[in-house]
């Protein structure tokens, strides 16, 4: 938690292509929860989708 209370998270994508090596599935969210470490903690995967290469929130 930062110091508002709010959660911070990292969205992550990575390549699923076999042409690209990819080895990934898609976009997967972390929480970061300790800023001492800067260790994400997995929180799931948010979609399933091929080498996504940008993110947009709307």
């Amino acid at each position: 938690m930062t110091a508002l209370g709010a959660a911070r998270f990292a969205y992550v994508g990575s390549y699923t292509s076999t042409q690209r090596n990819g080895r990934g599935d898609g976009i997967r969210v972390y929480r970061m929860d300790d800023p001492a470490s800067g260790k994400p903690t997995p929180t799931g995967q948010v979609v399933k989708v091929g080498s996504p290469s940008s993110i947009v929130f709307a």
